[in-house]
């Protein structure tokens, strides 16, 4: 019998999880400590692709949304901080093409900043993505058994006996079905609460949305200042012009 590991998102922490899991038994198999065709990994995303997850997607960010932290502390292997600013500087050129902002991002910062780069929120979105590709061929070709699961909700959890049952709803055809599994990891990041409120948003996501539903010189309110409300102050004032200082 199988032991079923499922993990419940799709975004930045489940392609870390993916990540050190598959390495990790990779590692004990080439050791002979366990056979990895008895393990399976079930994903199940909200989202139709895997890696980018809502704020990195850049089907909601836009390109003036940059990440909060440097480059060279977001790398999502624990013994590779600086991953993420490493697979940048590789991948430049192939950046630089598919995202046109990409340039004024890279690499033409001050003295002072150099070592301490904040890409847009999409340039981690493609990382990810990759990695997280990666990480499904190696668990492959390692032969553990990979079901992805895209536009997918898992709404409720039940515990019976030592497994979990797992309530899944298919977000493209409104099927329900149910899945028996060992262990699960829920890596849905923010958990937002949809309201028929007029006028009253609950999330900075996606930031078409808001562009969209508030008309110009319309006068908003943010509750917070955290990075959350920095990004919406900037959504709602990207007919601008922005440098960096």
């Amino acid at each position: 019998m199988r032991f079923k590991f499922a993990i419940i998102g799709g975004g930045l922490a489940a392609t870390a999880m993916l990540c050190q899991f598959v390495n990790r038994v990779r590692d004990k198999s080439e050791k002979g400590q366990l056979d990895p065709q008895k393990i399976e990994i079930q994903i199940y995303e909200k989202q139709n692709e895997f890696g980018p997850g809502f704020p990195h997607n850049d089907t909601y960010a836009l390109p003036f949304h940059i990440t909060n932290m440097c480059a060279s502390d977001m790398g999502i292997l624990v013994d590779k901080p600086g991953d993420f600013q490493d697979w940048v500087i590789i991948n430049s050129d192939k950046l630089q093409k598919n995202f046109s902002y990409f340039r004024d991002f890279s690499f033409e910062q001050t003295e002072s900043r150099k070592d301490c780069n904040h890409y847009p929120r999409a340039i981690m979105g493609a990382y990810l993505k990759t990695r997280f590709q990666e990480a499904v061929q190696s668990a492959q070709m390692a032969g553990l058994a990979v079901s992805l699961n895209p536009a997918s909700e898992v709404i409720d959890l039940q515990q019976h006996a030592d497994r979990i049952c797992l309530y899944i709803k298919d977000l493209l055809s409104e099927k329900d079905a149910s899945s028996d599994v060992d262990r699960v990891l829920l890596a849905t990041g923010h958990w937002f609460k949809k309201t028929d409120q007029n006028g009253y948003f609950t999330s900075p996501w996606p930031a078409n949305e808001l562009l969209l539903n508030i008309p110009p010189n319309e006068k908003v309110a943010l509750i917070g200042t955290s990075l959350s409300a920095i990004e919406t102050l900037l959504t709602l004032t990207s007919d601008g012009t922005f440098a960096p200082f």
